[in-house]
């Protein structure tokens, strides 16, 4: 990752995909992986983690939500086009 500011969104994005992948190989998602895979510090992390357990994205056991899993249905598409004209940046 540059140190181009990253979108609020693009941090959620990167957090529940972080969650998904290890939920997916069948490991719990631990803290450290989620701060390593979306690049976001450990104080920020908790604040992101808060933030989409308001928002219903996922529960405090970190378990992904349908609204989350929608959301990043959503954001994949979106995320595409945005990369296109260089809105948005892959970490």
């Amino acid at each position: 990752m540059t140190n181009e500011k990253r979108l609020t969104v693009q941090v959620h994005y990167d957090v529940l995909r972080a969650v998904h992948l290890r939920r997916k190989s069948g490991e719990l998602p631990t803290l450290y992986e989620i701060e390593r895979f979306a690049a976001v510090p450990y104080r920020r992390l908790k604040d992101r983690l808060e933030e989409l357990n308001g928002a219903g994205f996922m529960d405090s056991d970190l378990n992904l939500a349908d609204r989350g899993y929608t959301f990043m249905q959503d954001m994949a598409k979106v995320a595409t086009v945005l990369e296109r004209y260089g809105y948005w940046h892959k970490g």
